[in-house]
């Protein structure tokens, strides 16, 4: 109703196999030309913010889907129950999301639908830009998002709905205290699945990531610590050779 016609809703209903259900998914997205599929991650919580089930299948369904689509992919990690309501956006409130980036391609996907959520009047967006200590004569040199962040800083189209923050780090210790400070804040966060290769910024986070579907921010946002959902985004690959659409 207060989307503007961005959004087309259609419904469908399927029964297939958890084996095969991956291929439906990503006819359908051919079928459809999606931009993205969005997919519910393996694990829910309660309130209380214990893991009430986990679902082994799904969760091979997912790690399918992103080897497969022919779009780009998203794994929603839903906490509206830990939260007491669910994420949904209603005439009068207002929704905070908050997106971090840290560089490369899954990064500024990401990055890319976070702006779009923003162009909805209820939704307000907060860019953490996570980089590392440069020297100023080394900052156009050695980051390549330079233009891009400050173009996000200084745009007054963003005016009002957009704020950026750019957050010094050493590693990934850094990060993860700048993920702390966003707890209690936000309704949603938006992250890649990769980042940048050999980032500083995840050093020590990557060794640790248990559920590689998630990335390294991902999996960190997918612990018991934190109460707000998460987005991870996986961008359309340049062509999916895995997948061919057979007319």
């Amino acid at each position: 109703m207060h989307n503007k016609e961005g959004v087309i809703l259609q419904c469908f209903t399927a029964i297939t196999p958890y084996v095969s259900m991956h291929d439906d998914i990503c006819y359908m997205a051919m079928d459809s030309k999606s931009n993205i599929v969005i997919m519910p991650f393996h694990k829910q919580w309660s309130m209380d913010g214990n893991v009430e089930y986990s679902n082994a299948s799904i969760r091979i369904l997912n790690q399918n889907v992103l080897k497969k689509a022919p779009c780009s992919v998203g794994i929603f990690i839903d906490r509206s129950q830990m939260r007491g309501k669910l994420l949904i956006i209603y005439e009068k409130s207002l929704c905070e999301i908050a997106m971090v980036f840290l560089g490369g391609g899954d990064d500024q996907e990401a990055l890319a639908y976070s702006l779009r959520m923003a162009q909805h009047p209820n939704v307000r967006l907060t860019v953490f830009w996570v980089t590392i200590k440069m020297q100023d004569n080394q900052r156009k040199t050695k980051n390549p998002y330079i233009d891009l962040m400050e173009h996000i800083r200084y745009s007054s189209y963003h005016e009002g709905k957009v704020t950026f923050k750019e957050e010094i780090v050493e590693d990934g210790a850094g990060t993860t205290q700048v993920i702390r400070m966003i707890e209690g804040h936000y309704s949603l966060v938006i992250v890649g699945r990769h980042h940048m290769a050999d980032s500083p910024c995840t050093l020590g986070l990557t060794e640790w990531c248990d559920i590689p579907e998630l990335g390294p921010l991902g999996n960190l946002l997918a612990t018991s610590d934190f109460t707000f959902s998460v987005l991870v985004v996986q961008q359309q690959p340049p062509f999916n050779y895995e997948f061919q659409y057979i007319t």
